[in-house]
């Protein structure tokens, strides 16, 4: 047995395994399993962990960092969300506890390992437990909630142990965009939309997906999360009236936006409240398909995907475009805040923060041909503070900062920007194929 050292450890379960395999058969089984482990593996190369074995439903994987275990855990859930089974995701339960463990042969033993296996059998579907040493020593470093359990006893241990629950800060747990129909977010949501669509660089972004599509006159297009109809509107215009321009979005009211655009523009649309994966359009009817800034939001690109294929026809083009916050740069404001905010972005408000580096390999694998991608630095100008606002405001909601910290941050970086400095900055991804012949 090798010499102790101090170290944190996770374990991870799939839920209701012996079902899934029953129900589906080995293979099937085996294909989301695979795709199960590899969001875990992703999560763990993103946050320095080692893993240790596969346990056959889950892994096992240490630390030299508790609070990169507590933000691995959150981006583990977030991941195994995207895998989905029988229309849900594959439910997950995750275990963490810290201190001396001893290292033989690869495998590690002592406390933390049995109590970091004990607590992921105990945790609920899609939960992750920690003990409070975790909790103490992660403090507010980590830009999660610790929600205390009740004391548990368990297996192989005669005292309780304290015991919390690791969750995405209060506030950041999903976009904003899920909630985009609840009045008091409607117009600071359209606003923001009009903001970045405003910024050159955005603008550069688009003409570049207009590039991939090739519209001509007589096509029929679905851009899918239309938004408030801004490039719908400048495609309708490009296919003429003899062409289609369909419109998708979940939220009544960013369609009745789109109405009220095209309307003003003058140019015939087609609209639909519809989830962008089951749009309800016809097999093979579009020649091209558009999606912005949606993976981020929703996740689950290979239910996007797999949809736009359906409704296009063979050779149809399919144009992806999304953000990948983990490129995020804010050059002004205490460090220590910013770095909080990027975790917190990376980790909190959105279902795919990486939804931009995800998107060529996701179509290669959706068997989409001729795929390339384009990377464009998206650069914000004076306005910034005032489009993050709601996702700010959750950030003080959710006790990551103070108001005054959050309002120093802002102040900062509308002076930068004011004197013409690059202040807040990220990039983007477009990516391009063509639907098989």
């Amino acid at each position: 047995m090798g010499q102790s050292e101090t170290i944190t450890v996770l374990f991870t379960d799939i839920v209701g395994s012996t079902d899934h395999l029953v129900r589906l058969g080995d293979r099937a089984w085996d294909d989301v399993r695979r795709s199960h482990f590899l969001v875990l593996r992703d999560a763990l190369r993103a946050h320095d962990g080692t893993e240790v074995k596969n346990t056959g439903d889950g892994l096992m994987a240490v630390f030299t960092s508790v609070v990169q275990a507590v933000h691995c855990s959150i981006a583990m859930q977030l991941g195994a969300q995207q895998v989905v089974v029988g229309g849900a995701p594959v439910g997950i339960r995750i275990g963490i506890s810290t201190g001396e463990a001893s290292q033989d042969q690869g495998d590690w033993f002592g406390t933390p390992v049995v109590e970091a296996a004990r607590l992921c059998a105990n945790a609920g579907t899609n939960e992750a437990w920690a003990t409070g040493l975790v909790e103490a020593l992660a403090g507010s470093q980590a830009s999660v909630s610790f929600v205390p359990l009740a004391p548990q006893v368990l297996k192989g241990f005669d005292r309780p142990v304290d015991v919390v629950r690791i969750e995405p800060p209060e506030g950041l747990s999903r976009s904003s965009f899920a909630h985009v129909d609840e009045q008091a977010h409607q117009r600071e949501l359209a606003a923001a939309l009009d903001y970045w669509g405003s910024l050159p660089s955005l603008q550069k972004m688009r003409a570049a997906m207009v590039a991939e599509l090739s519209p001509i006159a007589g096509d029929v297009i679905c851009d899918i999360g239309c938004g408030t109809g801004s490039e719908l509107v400048h495609l309708a215009r490009m296919v003429g009236s003899g062409g289609q321009s369909i419109g998708i979005d979940p939220s009544a009211t960013m369609i009745d936006a789109t109405r009220d655009r095209a309307l003003q523009a003058g140019v015939a649309v087609e609209l639909r409240v519809a989830d962008g994966r089951n749009t309800g359009l016809a097999s093979g009817g579009c020649d091209s398909v558009r999606i912005e800034r949606v993976v981020q939001h929703v996740g689950d690109v290979e239910g996007f995907l797999a949809e736009a294929m359906r409704i296009s026809r063979p050779g149809g083009r399919i144009v992806v475009a999304d953000t990948d916050w983990g490129s995020l740069m804010i050059s002004s404001g205490d460090r220590d805040l910013v770095r909080r905010f990027k975790v917190a972005m990376e980790t909190g408000p959105m279902a795919e923060p990486w939804a931009g580096r995800i998107l060529h390999g996701a179509m290669l694998d959706a068997g989409l041909r001729e795929v390339r991608s384009q990377m464009f630095a998206i650069e914000a100008g004076p306005g910034v503070t005032a489009a993050f606002a709601p996702i700010l405001d959750r950030f003080v909601g959710a006790r990551l900062a103070t108001r005054v910290e959050v309002d120093e941050l802002t102040t900062a970086v509308d002076a930068a920007l004011d004197r013409g400095e690059p202040a807040f900055a990220f990039t983007m991804f477009v990516t391009s194929g063509r639907v098989p012949d």
